[in-house]
């Protein structure tokens, strides 16, 4: 497990790809991988390991991928709510605002997509104004959900059409995972289906 997460992120990081450092792969190379623990996601089973690069620490997840991620404050229990909102959100077919889809007639344009997203925000705040993290239309039912943030604040917010949560933490985190991590919460609490 080990020297499989190793090759992932030998190649992630971009080592030189020299076949002397190639077979220098290992459980132990180039990462020290320290055991932080499992989590159960739904049916599936993720092994999370520690590792530093850059003075960086990470969490590296042997389970249904490889995959990595910055700890940026979070424990076990935020990851396995990350993992759950994710395949949540995933499940509903997500349209995030990047994405122009002018043959799909459900699929509302970038631009009105947007402006859904502002207008949740306002529920919260009418008087500051709002930069949209993540904004993404749920295909599969229609919905909006965003992750925002309003001028002068770090704290985030997420907004939906059946959803509100202030003060999404982990600010050093990426806006998909702080996302996700709100989501996640909402259905352990069973706030969310």
């Amino acid at each position: 497990m080990r020297k499989q997460l190793n090759e992932y992120l030998f190649y992630e990081f971009g080592f030189d790809l020299e076949e002397e450092n190639v077979n220098k792969i290992s459980e132990n190379w180039p990462f020290i991988l320290e055991e932080a623990g499992m989590i159960e996601a739904g049916d599936k089973t993720e092994y999370v390991f520690i590792f530093e690069h850059e003075g960086e620490k990470s969490y590296a997840i042997y389970g249904r991928a490889l995959d990595f991620f910055p700890i940026a404050g979070m424990n076990l229990t935020d990851l396995r709510r990350q993992f759950i909102g994710a395949t949540w959100i995933a499940s509903k077919k997500p349209i995030n605002l990047s994405v122009v889809r002018p043959d799909d007639p459900i699929i509302p344009s970038t631009s009105e997509r947007r402006r859904r997203i502002e207008e949740l925000a306002r529920i919260i705040d009418s008087c500051k104004s709002v930069r949209i993290l993540e904004g993404l239309f749920l295909k599969v039912t229609n919905e909006y959900i965003g992750l925002v943030q309003f001028s002068e604040e770090q704290a985030a917010h997420v907004v939906g059409d059946k959803i509100r949560v202030r003060n999404v933490p982990f600010h050093e985190a990426s806006a998909s995972r702080r996302l996700s991590i709100a989501i996640g919460k909402m259905i352990e609490d069973g706030k969310l289906v």
